[in-house]
């Protein structure tokens, strides 16, 4: 049990790692946006799948192990580690509060780039219409009429 316990510590500690990393990419998406650097923001995003991928077969890992421990213990979830004296236990409990801090800051990144990203739509969407105005004010002043009578010829009686 005590190898599934440390197996657990450790696809803890990888999964940290790399969503420490996502935080890192997170706060640079913040920074690509607000210089409105879409190909560097679209790059980024690219890195973060390839994260959140690894993550995923973590998270399959740790399940599995955690599994075979639930059963030994006799545990239903997570929550119940806090009542155990296990050493081993109390360490993986740390890590996962540790991870629990960062997926907090990084939702909360995330959640300020998307109204950053909103703001941005609603701004192009405001230019846009200005610009349709525009035309369509060039059009009437330039003199664009669809009722100018068309020429057309007159027979005269010889």
């Amino acid at each position: 049990m005590a190898e599934s316990i440390n197996e657990l510590i450790s696809i803890s500690g990888k999964k940290k790692v790399l969503l420490e990393g996502m935080l890192r990419a997170t706060n640079k998406q913040s920074d690509a946006i607000d210089k409105e650097d879409m190909g560097r923001l679209n790059h980024l995003i690219g890195e973060k799948q390839k994260m959140i991928n690894t993550i995923n077969v973590l998270d399959l890992k740790f399940e599995g192990c955690f599994t075979k421990i639930k059963e030994s213990l006799g545990l239903d979830n997570l929550g119940d580690i806090v009542k155990s004296d296990n050493e081993g236990l109390n360490e993986l409990k740390h890590e996962i509060s540790e991870i629990m801090k960062v997926v907090n800051e990084i939702k909360n990144v995330e959640s300020k780039n998307h109204e950053k990203i909103l703001a941005q739509k609603e701004e192009l969407a405001r230019k846009i219409k200005e610009i349709r105005n525009g035309k369509m004010a060039r059009n009437t002043y330039k003199g664009k009429t669809t009722t100018s009578p068309n020429p057309s010829f007159i027979d005269k009686k010889k």
